[in-house]
């Protein structure tokens, strides 16, 4: 059974607050290092995060050195702060370790034990690991090591969850959190925008492919970008050569296409002013498929008067009509001040019945 963040963090953090060792496997970059901070900051403790596959047998059980002709070891930084004080010390993909790192990194994984150091009694380790078939070359736990841990397989974040974190990026207004929130909005018609895992050719080519974690990378440099260039769909000028290139350096070619050509779909929609003008007689395209880039553009017209966007929302194909409420329904409503405010609760209503039809 896959489990949704929701879900792992639970599971988690029954295991932190145990004291007992649990292992998350997942895909690349779909928030294991997000959720670890979520159970940490749950569980009062501070996080420490160790990339294991970066780490070297020394890194792990301390740097050797004499004092007095006493053998000590000098500990990595995240490892020492959980000697000294309670801490979650999390460590990140066990699995693609060299064999020489392995046994020190299971003695602390198992034991708590780094060195000739003890973890403090307050802290608790957790660990993270890709499938064995999205790490080639990776070293699998014995049968001896996983029968002393929980082994939590499949961690999977639902859409919805993705999206919560997407338009959660950014402060209101800013380039980049209008970015987030066309890119969550879109993922309600194209959820194939994002790859839960690597696809194949990525895993055996090095070429980038669409997690989660490289959307959110490639939006920010991207946002940064279109913005100090002043170009972008949300000003009017179509994306150069360069935005393109970000994007699909982060998330592939063929992801940064698929999204970009969506967006281009907008320059046969209304703009955001035109909507807030007069949502009832702003022009809508007859093409399904030009309607489609409605759904991004009415997330943003929504931060600045939700019921035009519940209005624009209800004049559309019912099938987009639906994908648009299902947006809508997480705004928070604008003051009642809006001359749009009975009208634009009329038209909802209307537009989650489309839904409920749709859901039939």
């Amino acid at each position: 059974m896959a489990l949704s963040f929701a879900q792992a963090k639970k599971a988690l953090l029954a295991c932190v607050e145990a004291r007992i060792t649990p292992v998350l496997v997942g895909p690349p970059g779909v928030g294991k290092t997000a959720l670890m901070r979520a159970v940490a900051a749950e569980a009062d403790l501070p996080c420490h995060e160790l990339l294991a596959s970066n780490c070297d047998a020394v890194d792990i059980a301390g740097l050797p050195y004499v004092v007095n002709g006493e053998l000590k070891r000098a500990l990595i930084t995240q490892i020492k702060a959980c000697v000294d004080a309670p801490g979650l010390l999390f460590l990140d993909e066990l699995t693609s370790v060299p064999p020489s790192v392995q046994a020190p990194l299971m003695r602390l994984l198992l034991e708590h034990v780094a060195g000739n150091d003890r973890l403090h009694e307050g802290s608790c380790v957790v660990g993270a690991a890709n499938r064995p078939e999205e790490c080639p070359g990776g070293i699998e736990m014995s049968a001896a090591s996983i029968n002393r841990i929980v082994k939590l397989v499949d961690y999977i974040p639902t859409v919805d969850e993705l999206r919560g974190f997407y338009e959660g990026v950014g402060t209101e207004g800013s380039r980049l959190h209008e970015e987030f929130l066309d890119f969550s909005a879109t993922l309600t018609v194209n959820a194939d925008l994002l790859d839960m895992s690597p696809p194949r050719p990525s895993i055996d080519a090095g070429v980038p492919f669409g997690s989660p974690r490289a959307w959110e990378r490639g939006l920010r440099a991207y946002a940064h970008y279109c913005d100090k260039a002043n170009i972008g769909f949300n000003v009017g000028k179509d994306e150069d050569d360069i935005g393109y290139a970000i994007l699909g350096g982060a998330v592939g070619e063929h992801k940064a296409s698929m999204f970009l050509g969506i967006r281009k779909l907008r320059k046969y929609l209304p703009s955001i002013d035109e909507i807030l003008a007069d949502p009832v007689k702003a022009k809508i395209p007859e093409q399904k498929d030009r309607q489609i880039a409605a759904v991004g553009l009415l997330s943003r017209v929504a931060e600045k008067d939700l019921w035009c966007a519940w209005l624009y929302t209800e004049r559309l194909l019912p099938e987009i009509s639906a994908a648009c409420a299902r947006v809508l329904m997480t705004r928070q409503g604008t003051p009642g001040s809006s001359k749009w405010f009975q009208a634009g609760k009329k038209a909802q209503i209307d537009a989650l019945a489309k839904v409920r039809r749709a859901m039939q």
